[in-house]
């Protein structure tokens, strides 16, 4: 029984160390806009999709004002909807 206990608390110590460790780097410093093509263009996918977060490495915040700056350009014909 304490050989069990010990070797789930050393998994769990491990477990924790790994995702705190795991910093995220925002490659956003820029003030998100439609207007900013060239940034945009950074966050679509060959196919012209959105890039999910765990691609971008993006926040959450900073992901949703992507995904509206995106769509907004796309309305405004500044952006196609297929990645050409």
């Amino acid at each position: 029984m304490n050989k069990l206990k010990n070797y789930c608390t050393k998994n769990k110590q491990s477990f924790t160390r790994y995702f705190i460790s795991k910093k995220k780097n925002n490659k956003l410093c820029h003030s998100v806009d439609y207007k900013n093509i060239n940034i945009l263009i950074n966050f679509i996918s060959l196919r012209g999709k959105i890039l999910p977060r765990r691609i971008s490495k993006l926040t959450n915040n900073k992901q949703h004002l992507i995904n509206i700056a995106l769509k907004r350009a796309r309305t405004l014909s500044l952006l196609s909807f297929y990645k050409i």
